[in-house]
């Protein structure tokens, strides 16, 4: 006689229980991490992540800001760069020279330079060049003037000749002299030697030529 073996109502909702019981021990992620549809951990598909859209508006302004160099495009270099200090520009003053006395004479100005030529600074030696600013000493003559007496101003020429100065002498032989303040000189047909500062200033005659280049200042007839 076979006997079939029933199971109540009670019986069948005590093993859907256990069972269900059983997947909640085995699998707490899987329970966990799918909440029902509708609860607060669980964003509604409409509405942005804020945290997200907040990260982004913060990565939106540090990429606008401007950077150590002005400009935008990205975060700027923590590190500071220090500009680069522009050298200063020195002012360097030409020594005073006077002290150093040379004594020259006539031979030591010449220079290479034809009748026909103009006359161009490019022509100087440097020997000339270098008696620039200093002291000289040189022997000559007073060339002949109107005035005989209380001389401060003069052409010194190389020789007591009236070739020396003018539109056909060559302009090496000769140097106008300016004496120093309270200083006076005599005409006389002899040499004399006259010391004092030397410099480089052209004179131009009436023809528009250079008729001299040499000057003395601050010089006295010795």
């Amino acid at each position: 006689m076979n006997s079939r073996l029933t199971m109540s109502p009670i019986n069948r909702m005590t093993i859907a229980t256990i069972t269900a019981m059983l997947i909640m021990t085995a699998f707490p992620v899987l329970a966990q991490s799918t909440p029902p549809v509708g609860s607060k951990n669980q964003p509604s598909p409409q509405e942005p992540d804020k945290k997200q859209s907040k990260k982004q508006d913060s990565d939106k302004q540090e990429k606008d800001k401007p950077n150590e160099k002005g400009t935008t495009g990205g975060p700027a270099d923590s590190s500071k760069q220090v500009p680069e200090k522009t050298p200063e520009k020195k002012t360097v003053q030409a020594k005073d020279r006077t002290d150093i006395l040379n004594d020259i004479t006539f031979d030591d100005l010449k220079f290479k330079m034809e009748k026909s030529e103009n006359f161009s600074r490019e022509m100087l030696t440097d020997k000339i060049n270098d008696f620039h600013g200093t002291t000289v000493r040189i022997r000559g003559f007073i060339r002949p003037n109107y005035k005989q007496s209380g001389l401060t101003r003069f052409v010194f020429v190389r020789d007591n000749q009236e070739c020396c100065f003018g539109p056909s002498a060559a302009i090496f032989d000769n140097i106008l002299v300016k004496l120093a303040e309270g200083n006076e000189a005599e005409f006389t047909v002899r040499p004399v030697v006259v010391e004092g500062k030397f410099a480089l200033k052209e004179y131009k005659g009436p023809d528009g030529k250079v008729w001299s280049l040499y000057r003395l200042y601050q010089s006295e007839v010795r």
